[in-house]
């Protein structure tokens, strides 16, 4: 059992075309979030979100007992700016540091959602912009099937042969195009208030060992870095 030494988890994403931070408090369970959708200038509006998100929590910077970040896969600069923001405030407020995939983060959001049936298989699928996507499989509970991968379209049908599968991603218009697939149309960003309560869930059973190091992870040519361990998800932790 890992206890924060502050109350406050500060999660933050700019893996994909916004700006998303969120803040949860776990004495009160409360949690304050801000997202707003951006293609450029998360670099400049990050901060002044945190601080705005803080505000409307009535917290601090010195209440931060825990820096949640999106380690990729995604837009190249984007995965940076979140991780580069994550490791300053982890020195200035003293407090440890950890990553999740912006899959993991997607997954989550959706089973927040309660639109996850019995039985179905999550299939995130994000556009790389480069003419092929990002996607990862998870049991309905959150747990993951794959690790993440980088597939061209017509890879895809093979990868969910045999499956019922939700998909939820930024390209849904490809998502309809999957014979079977169902698609989750209302979430193209990870929820991080979502992600930062069950990440008080992950702390607590297994600190920062339930967790990918604070770095990037990306998926292409000479850009690739798999996850050096495998982050736990809330039903490998149950």
């Amino acid at each position: 059992m890992s206890d924060l030494s502050k109350p406050c988890i500060l999660a933050i994403d700019t893996s994909m075309a916004a700006c998303n931070v969120a803040v949860f408090d776990t004495a009160s369970m409360a949690g304050t979030s801000r997202a707003e959708p951006m293609a450029r200038g998360q670099s400049e509006d990050l901060v002044p979100m945190v601080n705005d998100v803080l505000s409307m929590a009535e917290r601090s910077y010195d209440d931060v007992g825990l820096v949640v970040v999106t380690v990729g896969p995604g837009a190249f600069t984007g995965v940076r700016i979140a991780l580069s923001a994550a490791r300053a405030f982890g020195l200035t407020l003293n407090c440890p540091v950890v990553g999740v995939l912006s899959t993991d983060a997607l997954a989550q959001t959706l089973i927040a959602r309660g639109d996850v049936r019995d039985g179905e298989t999550i299939m995130i699928l994000m556009d790389t912009k480069r003419g092929d996507y990002y996607t990862q499989l998870f049991t309905a509970e959150g747990a993951a099937l794959t690790e993440p991968l980088v597939m061209k379209r017509d890879e895809l049908p093979d990868l969910i042969a045999g499956h019922s599968v939700v998909i939820v991603g930024d390209c849904p218009h490809i998502a309809a195009t999957l014979n079977g697939a169902r698609v989750a149309t209302e979430i193209v960003f990870p929820d991080m208030d979502r992600m930062a309560r069950v990440a008080a869930t992950r702390w607590a059973r297994g600190g920062a060992d339930a967790f990918l190091p604070p770095e990037p992870v990306y998926l292409r040519g000479a850009e690739v870095s798999q996850p050096k361990k495998k982050g736990r998800t809330i039903a490998e932790n149950q």
